[in-house]
């Protein structure tokens, strides 16, 4: 996770958009992007064995002695500057910060078709001039087990606890609602089962189910999210990733109530919504050493109250990132816009016009390994929000440098 989560600026709404929690059990997260999957024609994972067929440890030699575990850690600090720590077009407020953070892995060798992974990571960023908050965080612990069924066949189970306290938008939490973005504190739980089969040696589908708690702090209402999702790879020729996503979730609210179309409460109810997401994810390597890679993102959002539809949207988005690495050096730049749009919902009160906003993102980053322990790294990030309303419209820049030491 070298760079730390995602960045402390626009991780916030890249990590909602994926369903906050993210992180898939088996294969891919559906509008995450894929992991790095085997060429065509190897076995889905390391071990790709299991009843009835030779287990990994069955391949070994008999006293040659293989560490059931393998552990890792990653240790990173830097400082930065941000132009526009609360998000704010009318109240921009600029600080240089301070970021330290890590990563723990604890890896189960699948000798036996058994395989486990438990992993902390974090960040923290302290603002050196109080600009209205004084640091933001986000943490994620993970627990994975999986199991081996033959050839073709994998299951596993993954829990997660993530904790955010950071400047975000509001309207990706709850579920459309528009407010100026705001220092915002809160503790997610996940819950996911899965099962994997590989079709052959190029077709691969997972199916997993979602079930997700989130605890906020007022004036954000906490929520329980439920619902399955189903996703489809293809490989080709060892340079090729393609999948496709699909994922229904339920999503109930604590407090929130159904609103009129003037947004005023439906007295004696509560806010449930349906939101239906597809997403189409292409990773290319362009070169046999895999020095340059591209990935591309496509993704649509419905999302649906079950009253007069106040907080209904639709949501467009694409992503693209270009990544190249060869002798110790790494760098990589990315770019997505995003439009939401609500059909109900106006864009302030008693105005005309409707709810929309469109987001955009750029980021650069090169990192140097200076040995196998040791690298250096420069990183840039930009998020432009345009909306109806002032309050809501903003541009934010983060400049950061620093150093991580790997164990």
């Amino acid at each position: 996770m070298a760079g730390g989560l995602l960045g402390v600026r626009a991780a916030g709404r890249a990590l909602f958009l994926a369903g906050w929690l993210g992180g898939a059990a088996l294969g891919t997260d559906v509008f995450a992007g894929p992991d790095s999957p085997p060429p065509a024609g190897a076995p889905a994972t390391a071990a790709e064995s299991g009843a009835g067929d030779p287990t990994l440890k069955d391949l070994l030699p008999p006293d040659l002695a293989l560490p059931l575990w393998d552990k890792s850690m990653e240790l990173r600090t830097g400082v930065g500057w941000q132009n526009n720590v609360l998000l704010s077009d009318s109240n921009r407020k600029n600080s240089g910060f301070l970021a330290t953070g890590g990563e723990a892995v604890a890896l189960r060798i699948p000798l036996d078709g058994w395989q486990a992974r438990f992993s902390m990571a974090g960040d923290d960023y302290v603002f050196w001039r109080n600009p209205g908050v004084t640091h933001e965080d986000l943490w994620v612990a993970t627990g994975q087990v999986s199991k081996d069924w033959g050839e073709n066949w994998k299951t596993s189970l993954l829990f997660q606890y993530t904790y955010l306290n950071q400047v975000v938008d509001l309207y990706d939490l709850v579920s459309n609602l528009h407010d100026p973005p705001l220092a915002l504190e809160g503790h997610g739980l996940l819950l996911r089962p899965a099962v994997r089969q590989q079709l052959g040696d190029d077709w691969w589908w997972v199916g997993e189910f979602d079930g997700g708690r989130q605890f906020f702090r007022a004036p954000v209402d906490s929520f329980t999210r439920l619902g399955p999702r189903l996703i489809l790879g293809r490989h080709w020729g060892g340079r090729t990733d393609l999948t496709l996503g699909y994922a229904l979730q339920e999503t109930a609210y604590d407090h929130e109530s159904e609103a009129n179309p003037d947004g005023t409460p439906v007295a004696g109810t509560a806010l449930r919504t349906w939101r239906q997401q597809v997403g189409l994810t292409v990773r290319h390597y362009w070169d046999g050493a895999r020095h340059w890679q591209t990935d591309g993102h496509l993704g649509f959002t419905d999302s649906r109250d079950e009253g007069g539809g106040y907080y209904n949207y639709r949501e467009f988005g694409a992503t693209a990132q270009l990544r190249w690495a060869a002798a110790g050096w790494e760098a990589r730049g990315g770019l997505g816009l995003s439009y939401r749009a609500a059909p109900v919902q106006a864009a302030a009160v008693g105005a005309p016009e409707k709810f929309r906003v469109t987001v955009g993102t750029g980021d650069v980053r090169v990192e140097k390994a200076l040995n196998k322990w040791c690298k250096v790294y420069g990183a840039w990030e930009r998020t432009v929000s345009l909306t109806d309303s002032p309050e809501e419209s903003y541009h934010a820049n983060t400049f950061s440098a620093g150093m991580e030491w790997i164990f």
